[in-house]
């Protein structure tokens, strides 16, 4: 099963914990100004977040997964085939290309697939049927933690949305904050009108009772 998760508020809430840049004095904290020129200021640039490190890869086979270096890259995801203590970039290999690859959150795979964790993702490619098997369907990946999870699908959707990701965020919390006045507006409005119509309706009640009894102290 995959779950895919089309936006990523935490990225927007704490960009400090997954984005480089300028940082905050030792014991200084970081508020929703800071933030955002923090925001502005990555997706300014190259929007690549820097990130390298173990994960694991379903094999094909039954071997089940095994434990490579992968190197995040502009153009896809890359690892190395050996384990080896000196790496060069010409012996890296390309696992998925984010121009066509989608990437989602694995559900229930350490029952499913034998996952090391419960920790997992995929790179999958939207134009293969659902169900359909072999390396170029799906890139099933595992990480060892929560924290590795959250910054490898957030530096894989950065890479390969960019600054749409920052825009539709922006335009997304404008509306929402649009319908938000919207309704205290329309709230408002209402509590206006109901207090006027009881103002209206009491002025009616003191203006009948006021006419009745000037005609009983005619009529005496």
């Amino acid at each position: 099963m995959f779950l895919q998760r089309p936006d990523k508020i935490a990225l927007f809430k704490k960009p400090e914990l997954f984005l480089p840049g300028t940082q905050m004095a030792p014991g200084s904290d970081h508020d929703e100004h800071t933030r955002s020129m923090l925001l502005d200021e990555f997706f300014s640039g190259n929007n690549l977040i820097p990130l390298e490190g173990p994960l694991y890869l379903k094999s094909d086979s039954k071997k089940g997964w095994k434990k490579y270096h992968f190197v995040l890259r502009a153009s896809g995801l890359h690892y190395y085939p050996k384990d080896q203590k000196t790496r060069s970039a010409k012996d890296l290999l390309c696992l998925a290309l984010f121009a066509g690859h989608e990437v989602y959150r694995g559900i229930g795979w350490k029952k499913k697939h034998k996952a090391p964790t419960d920790y997992t993702f995929a790179l999958r490619c939207p134009k293969v049927p659902p169900g359909a098997k072999g390396i170029r369907s799906v890139k099933m990946l595992c990480a060892e933690d929560a924290t590795v999870l959250e910054a490898w699908i957030t530096a894989i959707r950065v890479t390969k949305y960019g600054k749409k990701l920052l825009d539709n965020h922006r335009s997304l919390t404008e509306d929402l904050a649009r319908e938000e006045l919207d309704k205290l507006s329309t709230a408002r409005s209402g509590s206006i009108e109901k207090t006027i119509d009881e103002a209206k309706s009491t002025t009616d009640i003191d203006d009948s009772t006021t006419e009745g009894s000037w005609r009983d102290n005619t009529t005496e």
